[in-house]
């Protein structure tokens, strides 16, 4: 297929991907960061600690690990390795990003002149913010995502076309932002309760199994263009489309678990916060 580069094991370390938009966009989000966190830091009650830096970094990491290093130089190679550059983008950069709450640091490390065009065009966006902001709404955009762009004809498309791949990696990027930003809330007040984000999870997590369990158990080879990569890593076709599909499918899906677990966790850990404290209220009142 034209535009395809298939990456042999002995070029494997050799296959770092340096796109200027990608590292100079990665460079400007840690530097803003940096920036931000170092100016709130010096208020009297910072809203933010290190952990809230260590987790944006380690987001950042992973995105450099997913669009820099040989990883994505393998995403035209095998099915199963872009498969875990779409892990990354979807389930292990997007929490920890958030965990580091870039909506209340970035804007404090832009230029004056920067932040207030942030303003102006956060203004601008105020409608379609609210939507973003509707679970069934951000369920339909992550599931319309994932299976569009892993229809064969679209995903062959954006293998052969730089532009149309990066544009599948920004969309997997932003719905998994939009959906984490809902369930991974770190404000001291949650906008989404905590059982719709469960059921939001679920539903989120039943899709990717669906779809994960489609390309793994699929009889015939989905994706043809990666049969003469996975020649070359000495596997077959239809045996690296079983390992990607079950990358999508298992991994995500313990994830998808383990927060929900969290999620009731903190439920009844709040539940028991709130009874206590109308306990200790009605005390005196009740007291001889």
């Amino acid at each position: 297929m034209a535009g395809v580069v298939a990456v042999p094991p002995a070029g494997l370390w050799g296959a770092w991907s340096f796109d200027p938009a990608v590292v100079g966009g990665l460079v400007l989000a840690a530097v803003a960061y940096e920036r931000g966190w170092t100016a709130l830091r010096r208020l009297a009650r910072p809203p933010v600690t290190g952990r809230h830096a260590a987790a944006f970094g380690a987001g950042l990491g992973l995105l450099v690990v997913a669009l820099v290093s040989p990883l994505d130089g393998l995403d035209a190679t095998l099915l199963s390795a872009h498969m875990a550059q779409h892990l990354i983008l979807l389930v292990a950069a997007p929490p920890l990003l958030l965990a580091g709450r870039p909506g209340l640091v970035l804007p404090r490390g832009l230029p004056l002149t920067g932040r207030r065009r942030l303003v102006v065009l956060s203004r601008r966006l105020h409608g379609p913010a609210r939507w973003a902001r509707n679970p069934l709404v951000v369920l339909v955009l992550v599931t319309a995502t994932m299976w569009g762009w892993h229809l064969p004809g679209v995903y062959d498309a954006a293998l052969a076309h730089p532009g149309l791949h990066a544009a599948e990696h920004a969309a997997f990027l932003g719905t998994a932002l939009l959906f984490w930003r809902l369930v991974v809330d770190p404000a001291p007040r949650r906008k989404l309760g905590y059982a719709p984000a469960m059921l939001l999870t679920f539903g989120v997590m039943l899709q990717g199994a669906a779809l994960g369990a489609a390309i793994a158990l699929s009889p015939a080879v989905l994706y043809p263009a990666y049969g003469a990569g996975a020649a070359m890593w000495h596997v077959s076709a239809l045996g690296d489309q079983q390992l990607a599909g079950a990358l999508m499918w298992v991994p995500p899906g313990g994830l998808y678990l383990i927060t929900i677990v969290a999620l009731a966790s903190r439920w009844f850990a709040d539940v028991e916060r709130r009874m206590r404290h109308r306990e200790a209220r009605l005390a005196p009142a009740q007291a001889p």
